[in-house]
């Protein structure tokens, strides 16, 4: 087993591990950060960009270490094509969440006005949740993107798959930076991305190695043998 720090095992689970990778791997999510905003033209290449980011994260989080411009690059030039429909999938319901909103809160003194409020924060959160699950399958599965949306669908409500936490990570991201605007703005070009990405990445793989990955390997030995 390899010791880390004063003779002790790099930790395996829980929250040390994610703390340990976070301390040890700051600067490769500062550098992750800025490669991800380099590489970012809204449409074209926003979502190749995020399955690049989420392949860069996921291996971190798996393996404990990540060839941080290889990954990237591979995953970019694997998914440019295969990540745009998911992209404008996702990216329209978002457009069409934050116009539902806009037009509750125009019309908030109405009966439709609260009614198209929710319907608005209801399709946000969808596309946060099953948006955030079908990048990070993107960048593991070599997969059909219709089966992408299947898993992804089915692992946002399978209850323990913690479909609710991509909702949660992106609504504090976005109250923190719209509450010390414009000063978030060096947090946002740092690491306001890449971190709640790892923290998105480090916590969905757990339902992702029990629900998917573990019964495929077995299925395969059982076919093995």
């Amino acid at each position: 087993m390899r010791r880390e720090g004063r003779g002790l095992p790099a930790p395996r689970e829980g929250a040390r591990r994610f703390f340990y990778l976070f301390w040890n791997h700051a600067w490769k999510l500062i550098r992750l950060n800025l490669l991800f905003l380099a590489c970012c033209i809204p449409v074209v290449t926003m979502p190749a960009a995020l399955c690049a980011m989420d392949r860069a994260l996921i291996v971190l989080v798996r393996e404990g270490n990540v060839l941080l411009w290889e990954e990237f690059r591979d995953e970019f030039k694997k998914d440019f094509w295969r990540s745009l429909p998911l992209g404008l999938l996702f990216g329209g319901l978002l457009f069409l969440g934050y116009f539902l909103l806009s037009l509750g809160m125009g019309n908030f003194g109405t009966f439709l006005g609260p009614m198209f409020f929710a319907f608005g924060l209801f399709t946000i959160g969808f596309a946060l949740g099953r948006g955030s699950y079908a990048f990070l399958m993107r960048a593991m599965f070599d997969l059909p993107n219709g089966q992408i949306l299947k898993n992804a669908n089915g692992m946002s409500a399978l209850r323990g798959g913690r479909g609710w936490l991509p909702i949660v990570v992106h609504g504090v991201g976005f109250l923190f930076g719209f509450s010390f605007f414009p000063y978030t703005l060096i947090v946002i070009a740092l690491f306001g991305i890449s971190l709640p990405q790892y923290l998105i990445c480090y916590l969905l793989n757990d339902p992702i190695q029990k629900n998917i990955i573990s019964p495929w390997e077995r299925m395969q030995a059982q076919k093995e043998t």
